[in-house]
């Protein structure tokens, strides 16, 4: 198994969202609007990406929406704190 990078995430989670985004394996989340439920799954799909990447391999994630515009806000949001990541110097 590979040990999970350190990444600072720009907010600070809960004990459950936590849980969440480390958790090992295939993650549905459901909940009313304004929960967290995107902000977990971004940090999730970043936090799996670097573990992926530590492996020399693709990482296999898929996001799902109903709503373009949420698509296009959570590519973008990836894409700025994938770099944040990446270089830590880069400001979001």
């Amino acid at each position: 198994t590979s040990k999970s990078p350190n990444i600072s995430f720009p907010f600070e989670m809960s004990e459950e969202e936590d849980s969440i985004v480390n958790y090992n394996g295939s993650a549905i989340i459901l909940g009313r609007s304004g929960t967290g439920k995107t902000t977990v799954m971004l940090y999730r799909m970043l936090l799996q990406s670097q573990i992926f990447s530590q492996m020399n391999l693709p990482p296999r994630q898929l996001f799902v929406t109903a709503s373009p515009m949420l698509c296009e806000a959570i590519k973008q949001a990836y894409e700025n704190l994938s770099q944040k990541i990446i270089d830590p110097s880069n400001s979001i």
